[in-house]
């Protein structure tokens, strides 16, 4: 139950969110919230002007920060990060150390896993895979690919390829 107004996402002292283990998952400084049945757990945080909502799902220590938005049926876990301006949703996933942030888009049945790290204004969509130690910047990423090891991938479209350094 909300606290307090957040305006920003449109939420009135005393609705009903989403769900949320303890205090901790959500914080209470920013405008960050809980809605339409997303689920916050573990030791799992949701802060500044984040949102977790419609069936999204974020747990282990993940953290999901700045504007940054998950849902559908998304899910972020493991230690993962979605900051910035970044969204998660579809059946996305981010898990172990993955970084999201800036302005990218994770979507689909995208995976990212490992220590990989997607940033700028990049679309990672469909089947796509990025894991390992790859980095993915200002790109397109789409179909059945998959960027892993070492990888750096800037300013491409890719579609259905694999690429590892």
């Amino acid at each position: 139950m909300a606290l307090r107004d957040i305006p920003k996402h449109g939420v009135h002292k005393n609705d009903i969110g989403g769900s949320v283990e303890g205090y901790r998952n959500l914080s209470q400084f920013g405008n960050a919230w809980v809605a339409e049945h997303g689920i916050v757990r573990g030791k799992a945080r949701v802060s500044g002007n984040a949102i977790v909502r419609s069936n999204a799902e974020v747990f282990g220590h993940a953290r999901i920060k700045g504007n940054a938005i998950v849902y559908g049926r998304a899910k972020v876990y493991d230690h993962a990060q979605v900051k910035g301006s970044a969204e998660i949703y579809c059946q996305a996933s981010v898990s172990q150390h993955a970084k999201v942030k800036d302005r990218a888009y994770v979507h689909g049945d995208a995976l990212l896993y490992g220590n990989c790290i997607v940033s700028g204004n990049s679309l990672i969509r469909e089947n796509a895979r990025i894991c390992d130690m790859a980095v993915v910047h200002d790109s397109d990423i789409s179909g059945d690919t998959t960027i892993r090891n070492d990888a750096h991938v800037v300013g491409r479209r890719i579609r259905d390829k694999i690429i590892f350094n």
